[in-house]
């Protein structure tokens, strides 16, 4: 009897000893599962995670990670892969054209319209910079003389078609680990390749441009095809991204770029060229 009641009494010792050592070898599994599984990578955890974790604690006194709602249910942008699809509407804003032969006979121009762009990009997102490479095409049907009255190249345009590619960094400025609208401001720095066709009328003399009431000059018609000439550009640019789902974010955004200027093998020299172009984009997260 004695030693029945001895081994019952050491089982309860075992017992009382194992059972919090057991109970916190299972929580420390626990937070480390759900952190690495849930917390770590932003999936939507079953309610039963949740059910557990309040028990834990609640009765055991374990503080979990804090995590919210959106932290759970938001797509990472931690090390993300993606790819960008851009749609924008553009506008050539004015710049000069002016004869290397004679700098005063020259025009101001600017687009008559604004066209569209397509683009798109392929990046990598961490939580508060982004870095991508991008490419972009528009077609300026005619740009033409802003006022001709206050210039010696009469009825004088251009169109140009471009193609571009270059390096965006953009930096948000809310967290996209905890938030679903995040605005940034960005920069980038790239190359264009400009075809461009120029057509109207100029004073010439000799077929050789100069300024309006030169002597013997005359009023001539002007035309030419098209030629390519490639320029570095800068841009700077603002906008916001909506998270529309896990692997689903709607962007819009402003961007202003300044082209280096140009030198045609007509002798004409392009000043001051810059655009403006608001993008609609959408960003396949992987």
């Amino acid at each position: 009897m004695y030693n029945i009641w001895k081994k019952i009494f050491l089982v309860g010792i075992l017992g009382t000893v194992s059972a919090p050592v057991l109970a916190q070898e299972y929580d420390n599994y626990y937070v480390e599962y759900m952190y690495e599984n849930y917390v770590g990578k932003r999936r939507a955890r079953p309610v039963e995670f949740d059910i557990m974790e309040q028990n834990l604690q609640t009765n055991k006194g374990i503080n979990l990670p804090t995590v919210d709602d959106n932290y759970l249910n938001a797509k990472s942008y931690d090390d993300k892969f993606y790819i960008q699809l851009n749609l924008g509407l553009n506008k050539f804003e004015k710049y000069n054209a002016s004869f290397e032969e004679a700098p005063n006979n020259k025009a101001d121009l600017k687009s008559d319209k604004n066209e569209m762009s397509y683009g798109g990009a392929i990046g990598w997102a961490f939580d508060r910079w982004n870095v991508e490479l991008e490419a972009q095409k528009i077609d300026f049907d005619k740009i033409e003389t802003d006022d001709i009255n206050k210039t010696t190249l009469i009825e004088y345009n251009q169109k140009i078609k471009t193609l571009s590619g270059g390096v965006n960094f953009t930096y948000n400025l809310l967290s996209a680990r905890e938030n679903k609208i995040v605005p940034f401001l960005g920069m980038g720095l790239g190359y264009s390749q400009f075809k461009i066709a120029d057509f109207g009328y100029v004073w010439a003399k000799d077929g050789v441009p100069v300024e309006s009431g030169t002597e013997g000059a005359e009023k001539t018609a002007f035309e030419s095809g098209f030629e390519k000439k490639g320029t570095p550009y800068a841009k700077a640019q603002a906008g916001f991204s909506i998270m529309a789902s896990e692997d689903l974010s709607i962007l819009m955004s402003l961007e202003y770029r300044l082209y280096k200027d140009i030198k045609t093998d007509n002798n004409l020299k392009l000043e001051n060229m810059k655009s403006w172009t608001g993008n609609v984009g959408l960003r396949f997260n992987f």
